[in-house]
């Protein structure tokens, strides 16, 4: 006698595709805060100079100290120590020597290819680098003897895999906002609608109820913190239509790349 198993489906949604661009940079505007304090040493990495958002020295004939103001926080030893930064993006080159001792494995995932190996997909145009860059600024090595260094060198930082395929779903940013909670400490997210001051959009359901869900309930209870970059999403950008960014529930970040203002 064969037993029938019966499967109650209460809801059935199609997922429809939307659209998410990645941020470019804006000129950071951050007066010195802490003074009096003795710096560290500069790192010695070849291109910390070039880093001006990090220690401004009026190098390319910008203005002096205009920064974030970092070494007075490395000089009372806030590093990112035991901290891990989820990069949610196009994917985060692992094997770069200025972050492969700074990956976090377990707490990565691609959710654009499903599997547990969040690398980019090459192009020729490099247009897949972008989380790479993003996770260098937050966690590149020091002293290393390798490009620049990152604001949180000694933290870790986890690749999640989610801005490269055609369209974006309310699906994927949910697992991508509620991945291994526990281990991550912040997510951290360079991207969003198009902000054009005609676009208003933001997290759909599944992703605001995960959002919620991670600053309530993650670090087992300590809450996840989500960082959204601001502008650039557009010609006329324009961060009130953003519903990532203007949301009660993240925190308003800067992007910047290394050498550029």
């Amino acid at each position: 006698m064969r037993v029938m198993k019966v499967i109650l489906v209460h809801v059935v949604l199609q997922q429809p595709g939307f659209v998410r661009v990645k941020r470019g940079y804006k000129p950071l505007k951050v007066e010195n805060l802490v003074k009096h304090i003795d710096p560290l040493k500069d790192p010695t990495d070849p291109y910390f100079s070039f880093q001006w958002y990090l220690k401004n020295t009026g190098q390319n004939d910008g203005k002096a100290k205009l920064d974030l103001n970092v070494e007075a926080a490395w000089a009372q030893g806030f590093t990112g120590k035991n901290i891990t930064t989820a990069i949610m993006d196009d994917g985060v080159d692992y094997m770069h020597p200025d972050l492969k001792y700074n990956y976090n494995a377990r707490a990565s995932y691609d959710f654009s290819s499903n599997d547990p190996y969040p690398y980019p997909r090459f192009t020729d145009d490099w247009f897949n680098s972008h989380g790479t860059r993003c996770a260098g600024e937050v966690a590149a090595a020091r002293d290393n003897g390798i490009c620049g260094v990152g604001v949180a060198y000694d933290s870790k930082i986890a690749g999640i895999r989610m801005l490269d395929q055609p369209y974006m779903t309310d699906l994927i940013e949910a697992n991508s906002m509620g991945h291994e909670p526990n281990l991550i400490d912040i997510y951290s997210a360079s991207w969003g609608p198009t902000d054009d001051g005609k676009t208003v959009d933001g997290p759909r359901n599944a992703t605001m109820r995960a959002i919620v869900r991670g600053v309530n309930e993650g670090r087992n209870g300590l809450g996840n913190i989500y960082v959204w970059a601001s502008g650039d999403g557009g010609e006329d950008d324009d961060c009130n239509c953003d519903g990532y960014a203007a949301s009660m529930w993240t925190i308003i970040g800067e992007y910047l790349r290394v050498g550029e203002r």
